[in-house]
């Protein structure tokens, strides 16, 4: 569980075990025998050490290369119906926050009208909300791509560039990151991933707070096994289209 400096629910609170912040902190052969050297190769923590700085960057560098060649076709119509669709540009490219707080472009299938269109279907920024879930910007094949998550795909090119993981946190912009309190920038100890723990534990409907929550969660527990669960309840969420607003299920993972 996350550990409260007292006892009042008061999330500013938060505080992380130290040994999980130096796991976090952690990179390559060199972070891991500078843990082994440190604490034995008999520490609790050492598989998990094992898995974070070496296993898990080569999984997602060869993962994400396996998945770019074999959706190479599904891409490729993806961006004809875009382009069919609502013209150019096929591919955006957005500011989010990455690792330790640095500045990431990620990549996304263009899933909305260009801003200088928004007002053909009467959508007025000064007075709608960012987000809606019937926004009137989002294009007919804009919302295929967001009910099924295939306008994620292009971030297999973030994962190739070591920007991104294949599970993780979820990047945010940087004027939501602005706003933050102390305890959710946490969540930005490790790399943010395509998929993570809360996008299987409820996606689009959580509050943010919750979603930052289960990002540290998801710091707290980072591993093989909790990796593989979310990306297999991943791709059950993909394939049933029902996590767009509620997916829940229990899953204990000891740290």
């Amino acid at each position: 569980m996350l550990e409260r400096t007292s006892d009042k629910l008061v999330r500013e609170e938060y505080t992380l075990p130290p040994i999980v912040i130096e796991i976090a902190n952690l990179e390559g052969p060199r972070g891991l025998f500078d843990f082994i050297r440190r604490y034995g190769i008999s520490n609790r923590y050492t598989t998990r050490v094992i898995y974070t700085t070496l296993f898990k960057p080569l999984l997602d560098r060869s993962v994400a290369l396996v998945f770019l060649i074999l959706l190479s076709p599904l891409l490729l119509l993806i961006g004809l119906a875009i382009y069919l669709d609502s013209g150019r540009p096929i591919i955006l490219s957005q500011d989010r926050v990455g690792r330790g707080g640095s500045i990431i472009k990620i990549y996304k299938f263009r899933t909305m009208l260009q801003p200088e269109k928004w007002s053909d279907v009467g959508y007025d920024p000064d007075s709608m909300p960012h987000k809606m879930r019937d926004d009137p910007r989002v294009t007919k094949v804009g919302r295929i791509l967001r009910k099924t998550s295939l306008d994620e795909i292009p971030q297999l090119l973030n994962v190739l560039k070591g920007d991104m993981s294949l599970v993780g946190p979820r990047p945010e912009l940087p004027e939501i990151v602005e706003r933050y309190q102390d305890w959710q920038h946490f969540r930005h100890l490790v790399k943010p991933g395509i998929t993570g723990w809360w996008q299987v534990m409820g996606r689009s409907e959580l509050p943010m707070h919750e979603n930052t929550e289960l990002d540290i969660y998801y710091v707290l527990h980072q591993g093989i096994k909790l990796d593989i669960e979310i990306f297999i309840r991943t791709i059950w969420v993909v394939f049933s289209v029902k996590g767009l607003f509620r997916v829940q299920f229990s899953l204990r993972v000891k740290l």
